[in-house]
């Protein structure tokens, strides 16, 4: 390959389905969360509402995006690493948007206003976090976007965010929760494989890697899983702290 060469890439279909399943379970996890959250005349249950939101920005957003990454299969003669510290930043990015969206639906689950700025903010993190991401590749090549499809794509995630919120907060039972998370994991999944549609990956001289720690290879798979798997630790010691695990079980 030379530079100003198109890359072509493959898909691993089994880590997509993955990526569907982490976003689903995320969401069910953070949805289930936030029905404790309203605590009436304008109150938060801020316990609850860092449990939701670090499921649904941590896990079912973050989470599944780098498994969406490791499921791009590349040519062999280009490797992809990632800048370690925008990573982490791409992750906490999302998980503070996804609690001031949950904070403004939950103040009043009822107020129409509150429903549909909450879905912009919700669908925006799920944007702000995928493009973020992107920016932390490093590798020989850059991405070249198309500008109506990426808009395309953060319509997808505010649109089916807003849809998630609102049935999370008018859901009375378990398989309404089930609807919702869905629909969120439908937003976070939409709006990433329409992202990555929206680019492509031209050869460059430079890796642009500099200095900076990066993670990738073939260990970046289980890294994300393994921090996965404490970002949902942490959504159980949040949720049994606010508001007590009979709050947050589905009846």
């Amino acid at each position: 390959m030379n530079p100003g060469d198109i890359l072509p890439y493959d898909w691993d279909l089994s880590l997509i389905a993955l990526s569907y399943v982490v976003a689903v379970v995320g969401s069910f996890i953070a949805l289930h969360c936030a029905r404790s959250i309203p605590q009436g005349d304008g109150r938060v249950n801020r316990l609850a509402l860092w449990a939701s939101a670090v499921a649904l920005g941590g896990g079912a957003v973050w989470y599944m995006h780098f498994i969406g990454m490791a499921a791009v299969v590349p040519p062999r003669s280009l490797a992809i690493r990632y800048d370690l510290l925008i990573t982490v930043g791409s992750m906490l990015a999302a998980i503070v948007v996804a609690a001031a969206a949950l904070f403004i639906v939950g103040r009043n689950p009822k107020n129409i206003g509150n429903l549909l700025l909450g879905g912009v903010f919700a669908g925006s993190g799920v944007a702000i976090m995928h493009y973020i991401g992107m920016g932390a590749m490093r590798m020989q090549a850059v991405m070249q976007w198309n500008t109506p499809i990426v808009a395309v794509s953060v319509a997808i995630a505010i649109a089916a965010a807003t849809a998630a919120l609102w049935l999370t907060f008018n859901a009375q039972s378990v398989l309404h929760r089930t609807v919702a998370a869905v629909v969120m994991g439908i937003a976070v999944c939409g709006m990433h494989y329409t992202g990555m549609y929206a680019g492509t990956f031209v050869c460059a001289a430079d890796s642009g890697a500099g200095d900076l720690p990066t993670i990738g290879g073939q260990f970046f798979p289980y890294a994300v899983a393994i921090l996965g798997a404490m970002l949902l630790a942490v959504v159980n010691i949040l949720a049994a702290r606010g508001g007590g695990r009979h709050e947050l079980t589905p009846a």
